[in-house]
């Protein structure tokens, strides 16, 4: 687990790196890529959760979490999926939102940075009223910023305001969330010829941008509820039901060197300076439902202390999105100077939805404090559904023990 406190000591600005020195964990897989936190867990890469459940569910963009609006991120390495049905062999990452406190606090930061960063932000938690049993918070994030990359911005606003309830028997958490980014792919697949492979007095300076500045974004809007309740029945059993909306658009359009049809040599003319380019946009429109309800019994059988975890978890992924890809026109590497690009109309794709239930089951035994014996089983059933096409055969996965 890596505590706010900490990754905000050690600068982290976003997610991927917030798991930088994270046994099993490597941080930056592929470097710095707007396009998501690109991490690998026991070489493996990990599912994403946010609040316990699952934020992604295929490669579309989609904006990255705002560091500044988590409390905590955990790793989980190793197979899951006896609790998270479609997880991954490395592990899972789950970020954890700030939560209302009952402490009254807050505070109010400017960040100045390399590459014009510019960035203000704000958090307000407390009581609300004189019960003693409301209290909200308000996080928000405007940042107006460039990178590393020529000609790329990173700028950002994100708002989350959330508000908590706790009774005899009962918490209630609610929490809300905007963001709008407006950046681009900070990935130009620079030749590796041009980059690692040259004589001195050579090579490409590493923010070369290789795109066009008055095309290339990722455009990027997610708005999301997310709402979590529990109440313990009696001194045994605990319910809990979590539940979550997503409402994503993104719009990502990149040009990028062709690196790859020619690593060795990917120069059009004997001079190694001018290369070909590609150009690929795409605009997923993703809408998410997630619900995750579960009975906790904790009791003893003789020297066995048990909690016992049982429930069922649901999902409703839907996707409308267009695209298109192609060839456009070459550049000079040294002299970076984009003319002559034509955006090709984009082509809708077919309507996808997905559906998944799983039921699941865990008994995590102790005894005596030093031996801990885990049990668990989970059944989903999947169905895709891809418009104009029929229905996917269901898919059954049997219980998975532990």
């Amino acid at each position: 687990m890596i505590t706010s406190a900490l990754f905000t000591d050690r600068g982290a600005q976003n997610l991927q790196e917030t798991l930088r020195y994270s046994a099993g964990v490597t941080a930056d897989a592929w470097g710095l890529d707007t396009r998501g936190d690109a991490s690998t867990i026991r070489g493996l890469d990990p599912v994403q959760y946010v609040d316990g459940m699952c934020r992604l569910y295929n490669f579309s963009p989609m904006a990255r979490p705002e560091v500044y609006g988590l409390e905590r991120v955990e790793v989980l390495r190793g197979p899951s999926s006896m609790l998270y049905g479609a997880g991954a062999a490395g592990g899972i990452i789950n970020a954890i939102s700030k939560r209302p406190s009952f402490q009254d606090g807050g505070e109010i930061g400017l960040q100045l940075g390399s590459f014009d960063r510019r960035q203000l932000q704000g958090d307000i938690t407390g009581q609300l009223g004189d019960s003693g049993n409301l209290a909200g918070r308000l996080v928000g994030v405007v940042r107006d910023s460039g990178m590393q990359t020529d000609e790329i911005d990173d700028d950002r606003i994100y708002i989350a305001p959330s508000i908590t309830w706790r009774g005899e028997r009962s918490n209630l958490i609610v929490l809300a969330s905007y963001q709008r980014d407006d950046t681009a792919s900070s990935q130009q697949f620079l030749p590796v010829v041009a980059t690692l492979r040259t004589p001195p007095g050579c090579k490409l300076d590493p923010g070369t941008f290789l795109g066009d500045k008055n095309l290339d974004k990722l455009e990027s809007r997610v708005a999301s509820a997310t709402v979590l309740f529990d109440h313990a029945l009696n001194d045994v059993v605990t319910w809990r039901s979590n539940w979550r909306y997503i409402d994503a658009k993104t719009d990502f359009l990149e040009i990028y060197a062709d690196s790859y049809s020619n690593p060795e040599y990917p120069f059009v003319f004997d001079e190694r300076r001018v290369v070909n380019r590609n150009i690929y946009g795409v605009k997923p429109n993703n809408r998410i439902l997630t619900a995750d309800n579960s009975l906790q019994f904790d009791f003893a059988t003789g020297a066995f202390a048990h909690v016992l975890l049982a429930g069922v978890d649901y999902t409703d992924f839907r996707e409308e999105s267009s695209t298109f890809s192609g060839v456009t026109t070459p550049i000079d590497t040294y002299d970076p100077v984009s003319t002559g690009v034509v955006v090709p109309d984009y082509l809708d794709m077919p309507d996808q939805r997905s559906t998944k239930t799983g039921v699941y089951a865990q008994d995590q035994i102790r005894w005596a404090d030093r031996v801990t014996m885990v049990l668990g089983a989970r059944r989903d059933r999947v169905v895709s559904k891809t418009q104009g096409m029929p229905t996917r055969p269901t898919t059954k996965r049997p219980g998975a023990w532990a």
